[in-house]
């Protein structure tokens, strides 16, 4: 359980580095106030947060957990969305980081607008990841018991997650375009 907890402790951890990180991306675009050093700041915890996260996801998923091997004989559909996120995630993360070098060169091109597309999954599987997961690390921690409040938590965090994503798509994606010409 101890290693379970720790995962929960970086997963909100991270939840809160990814909220300041795309706060900043959001701000800095509206305004066209853009810090790089602030940028690569946010992103380099950021990073490590998510690296150490799925490092420990991995162990209690593919490994041993307190000398138990975990095995989930009936998945439910937030674990499973929690799962599929957590690929998705893996896989649009290193394009992600590299797209505002990619973008430039990509400007008006096919290749600039499959870019905001893989952006556009990306954010999905975050925010949607963050939404199954929220509740879950809250009760792992101890800070939620009971299953009303985690129902409740899980609702007002899936309409917080919506609305990021749905803000988050159109700043990022009408900004690469005036900057990019899209």
């Amino acid at each position: 359980m101890k290693l379970k907890k720790i995962n929960a402790g970086f997963s909100l951890l991270t939840i809160v580095l990814f909220f300041i990180h795309t706060s900043y991306q959001a701000f800095s675009f509206l305004t066209h106030n853009h810090n790089v050093t602030l940028t690569m700041a946010f992103g380099y915890l950021l990073l490590a947060s998510v690296s150490v996260h799925a490092v420990l996801g991995c162990i209690m998923v593919f490994g041993k957990h307190d000398a138990k091997i975990i095995s989930y004989p009936a998945l439910n559909i937030q674990t499973m969305l929690q799962r599929i996120s957590m690929v998705v995630i893996s896989v649009f993360l290193i394009p992600h980081i590299l797209s505002f070098l990619l973008l430039p060169k990509a400007a008006g091109g096919f290749f600039y607008y499959l870019l905001e597309i893989i952006k556009i999954i990306f954010y999905a599987a975050v925010f949607t990841h963050i939404a199954v997961s929220f509740g879950k690390a809250l009760i792992t921690l101890g800070l939620l018991s009971e299953p009303k409040t985690k129902k409740a938590v899980d609702i007002v965090m899936t309409i917080i997650c919506t609305a990021c994503f749905i803000a988050l798509s159109i700043i990022i994606t009408v900004t690469h375009a005036g900057m990019y010409g899209g």
